[in-house]
């Protein structure tokens, strides 16, 4: 029997740490610095980030005042970032897209001379930091969006493992404007769809591309999925405030509340713009191998936990029989 117990007892020890939660030490402080957008000669009255008008060819710079409001010394690090659009169909200036998220066309970034630096402000000091912007000679008209990025560096030692690390930060918006704002409008073209089962359900990613040079925001968009063979409409959902920036390509996604049958089908986007509709959709297909797919996962982890811990428990149990039940024959002989 104490062989059984000397087997048994890590077992129960490991599953009983499977159950255990692991939790994270976090600590919770403000960030304790604001940053002011200072005037420029080319800024649009009723904006209170970086919204300028300019000539082809025009040159001015981009002033930002930070002021470390904290009782110590601080850190920023700041970088000009291009906007784009992310998978919420909302206007991100503070992330960094890809070459791909790029359509060819003057971006934030391509105009501004010194991209990043970082400054160190003594306690309840401000300092100025500057970007100089040269708009391309070839005229336009729409926009250039972008922003300025900054990030406030904990000066504190690296906390133990497990832990989270603080970091503030705060984006500035930029808008570049050149010609007639009315002239030019968002132009979307969703060019693919894609059926994908994950653990969390059953989704359909999209490609929707903005070559315009030009954004819009307060827009209405409503998703559908229609099967391709009688076009009928099998999901739609309603977004309103949503925001496309100009000349990006963003990768949509629409999650599913069941799983499609085994077909062909399209993804379909219809945006209202200026109180004009415009629609766009592209094909995907949902193979029977999807299908089987969906059906296998399990949508609830905790339930899958449970099961997969019953089935311990019943192999454990028949374990301990099988082992108490060889040691009384070993006795018997």
């Amino acid at each position: 029997m104490k062989i059984i117990l000397r087997f048994i007892i890590p077992i129960l020890s490991c599953l009983t740490l499977m159950t255990t939660p692991l939790s994270a030490n976090t600590s919770r402080t403000e960030p304790a610095f604001s940053v002011k957008t200072l005037p420029n000669p080319y800024q649009n009255a009723g904006s209170g980030y970086s919204d300028l008008t300019l000539e082809p060819g025009a040159e001015t710079t981009i002033a930002l005042m930070i002021s470390n409001d904290a009782d110590q010394i601080a850190t920023f690090k700041y970088q000009a970032t291009n906007a784009f659009t992310n998978e919420n169909i909302i206007i991100d200036y503070a992330g960094h897209p890809t070459s791909q998220q790029r359509v060819e066309g003057p971006h934030f970034t391509d105009l501004v001379s010194e991209k990043t630096g970082s400054i160190e402000l003594a306690a309840k000091s401000n300092q100025t930091i500057y970007f100089k912007v040269k708009m391309p000679d070839v005229p336009f008209e729409g926009q250039v969006m972008g922003g300025i990025h900054i990030n406030k560096i904990s000066d504190k030692k690296a906390p133990v493992s497990g832990s989270i690390k603080n970091e503030f930060s705060f984006s500035s918006a930029v808008i570049l404007r050149q010609g007639d704002q009315m002239a030019t409008k968002p132009k979307l073209k969703l060019t693919k769809a894609k059926y994908q089962v994950t653990k969390s359900g059953s989704q359909v990613h999209g490609t929707l591309v903005n070559s315009a040079q030009a954004y819009r925001s307060g827009l209405k968009i409503k998703t559908e999925i229609l099967r391709r063979a009688d076009q009928k409409v099998l999901f739609t959902e309603e977004n309103v405030h949503r925001a496309i920036a100009p000349r990006t390509t963003t990768n949509t996604l629409v999650n599913l509340k069941d799983a499609l049958p085994a077909g062909k089908y399209y993804l379909k986007y219809t945006t209202t713009i200026d109180q004009h509709e415009t629609s766009t959709q592209a094909p995907f297909t949902v193979s029977k191998t999807d299908t089987v797919r969906s059906g296998l996962q399990i949508k609830n982890p905790l339930m899958f936990c449970l099961i997969v811990l019953g089935v311990l428990i019943l192999g454990l149990v028949l374990l301990i029989i099988w082992l108490i039940y060889r040691q009384r024959k070993a006795k018997r002989n």
